[in-house]
């Protein structure tokens, strides 16, 4: 069996145990969003960038509803949002995202977060994507 044919066949049972945990859990249960983060990732894995916003959407709604937008699993599932929008060439909507996860971090985890850190960098590579080297000044500053 060829890697593809494995891959496609593991997805297929991932979608098949996340129905069944949707259905004993319902929509909105945290459980429920960690199974749609794993869907999404395992999407985002394989380049299949559309599905995996979509998934990485309802997943961060689901979590920032039920759990809040300070628990740090959500911002987590934003982070992965704004990264495959990113790879999805949604360069708009990912900088929308990484502000919004960045303005959570510095008000949840503290401004001095290894975290924030990281959201700062991945601004300034969209930015530079998008070839705002003012904007990308403006972060590195």
């Amino acid at each position: 069996m060829l890697l593809l044919d494995i891959c496609l066949l593991y997805i297929c049972y991932y979608v098949e145990a996340f129905e069944l945990c949707e259905k004993l859990h319902g929509k909105s249960h945290p459980i429920t969003a960690t199974e749609l983060t794993g869907l999404g990732t395992l999407l985002y894995c394989q380049g299949r960038f559309e599905e995996a916003t979509h998934i990485f959407e309802r997943a961060y709604n689901t979590r920032r509803t039920v759990l809040g937008v300070s628990n740090i699993d959500t911002l987590t599932v934003l982070m992965y949002y704004g990264d495959v929008l990113y790879d999805n060439n949604q360069l708009d909507l990912c900088i929308i995202q990484y502000e919004e996860l960045l303005s959570l971090q510095e008000l949840y985890v503290g401004a001095d977060s290894p975290d924030v850190t990281a959201t700062l960098t991945k601004l300034a590579e969209v930015h530079t994507e998008r070839g705002d080297i003012k904007k990308w000044y403006e972060l590195h500053v």
